[in-house]
Formats: structure tokens, C-alpha cells, sequence
């Protein structure tokens, strides 16, 4: 399943415009969805794990 750019952008922003940064290295934000750091991208076994492409 894949989303927009309206959705994608949903996601991430908060209502009133502000880039919402993840509180974790990689958080689930939807199931299947995750909103990761530079942290998390660094970390391939975490990617392939949860099969993140």
C-alpha cells in the first residue's frame, strides 16, 4: 500500500506546519509506516528486518 504526497506530508507535519521528528530511531507512525532518523538509516539489519525499502 503506498501514499501520496498529500498523505506522506500528513505524516509528518503537524496541523499547524511544523515537522514532527521522530521520538524513537524508527517509529511506527501507521502499521507498515515507519518515520525514521539518520540513526535508523544507518542501520541495515533494522531496515531489512522490518523490511523497509
Amino acid at each position: 500500500m503506498h501514499c501520496t504526497v498529500d498523505e506522506a506530508k500528513g505524516i509528518c507535519l503537524f496541523p499547524y506546519g511544523k515537522q514532527e521528528y521522530p521520538t524513537e530511531d524508527m517509529d511506527e507512525v501507521y502499521p507498515g509506516i515507519y518515520i525514521g532518523n539518520s540513526a535508523s538509516a544507518a542501520n541495515l539489519a533494522e531496515l531489512k528486518a522490518k523490511n523497509v525499502r
